[in-house]
């Protein structure tokens, strides 16, 4: 998966903002990358959630919750699988480092399950570095998954926490 050199027509005429009250929660997109409804309520309640948006069509969602006053983490970062490869969780992940700098995080995390490929090449090419691994994370969360979760035909056991200086 190659990402692409410069920004696509489609990335310059997206805009992201700050989900609203009159917005629809994306949850299509939102559990698509968490599978627990039960853990993304959770973390939309207690972080700020930022849509990209084309032609009022929601095409990707970040959330963005605090850790500690230092650190800030990127818990749910999905894009509409008609649009990915196309730039649009690389803006997004820019943003997301503005918006922590503007509100003074010194540090940005992101993590995902060890076997997922794609998202792991895009965070380390936007600098994210690995920090550290959560041992059998899916396999103890019994009560927020229903069932085993699987990328790319491996079972997800592991999550990988990346992080990122700003």
């Amino acid at each position: 998966m190659e990402l692409p050199e410069k920004e696509s027509q489609l990335v310059i005429s997206s805009q992201i903002r700050m989900l609203n009250d009159n917005d629809k929660i994306p949850y299509n997109l939102l559990l698509d990358a968490d599978p627990s409804k039960k853990l993304v309520d959770s973390y939309l309640s207690s972080g700020e959630t930022y849509l990209t948006v084309i032609e009022n069509e929601t095409i990707g969602v970040c959330v963005l919750v605090t850790v500690n006053s230092e650190t800030i983490e990127i818990k749910n970062l999905a894009v509409a699988e008609n649009m990915r490869g196309q730039g649009i969780g690389t803006r997004m992940i820019k943003n997301s480092f503005q918006i922590a700098k503007q509100k003074g995080y010194k540090t940005i995390l992101i993590a995902t399950s060890t076997p997922n490929i794609g998202p792991l090449y895009l965070y380390q090419k936007m600098g994210f570095e690995y920090d550290y691994l959560v041992k059998h994370y899916f396999d103890s969360n019994i009560n927020n998954y229903n069932e085993p979760l699987f990328d790319h035909g491996i079972k997800c056991n592991h999550l990988i926490v990346l992080s990122k200086r700003l």
